[in-house]
């Protein structure tokens, strides 16, 4: 892969990556909240599994964080850098 490809997808991937995590948090939420209401004595799973997505779309969203901090002012200097041959 091209250091201008390579640049180009570590700057243009973080801001995507945190609306989805965002949306999918948000979105997993309302829908787990709504099952636990609707099913009263059988919330303990949709409890249990409420948590593990949260979990895993926390730790994709701390991803896409660190990629804004980290990555996105890598991707500047490899599209702005020259080819060293």
């Amino acid at each position: 892969m091209k250091r201008k490809t390579f640049g180009l997808i570590l700057l243009i991937t973080p801001i995507p990556l945190i609306f989805a995590t965002l949306s999918l948090y948000g979105i997993s939420s309302f829908v787990i909240s709504s099952m636990i209401s609707a099913s009263a004595e059988a919330s303990a799973p949709f409890t249990i599994t409420g948590g593990i997505i949260q979990t895993l779309l926390g730790l994709l969203g701390i991803i896409g964080v660190i990629g804004v901090l980290i990555g996105m002012p890598i991707g500047i200097y490899l599209l702005t850098s020259s080819d060293k041959k």
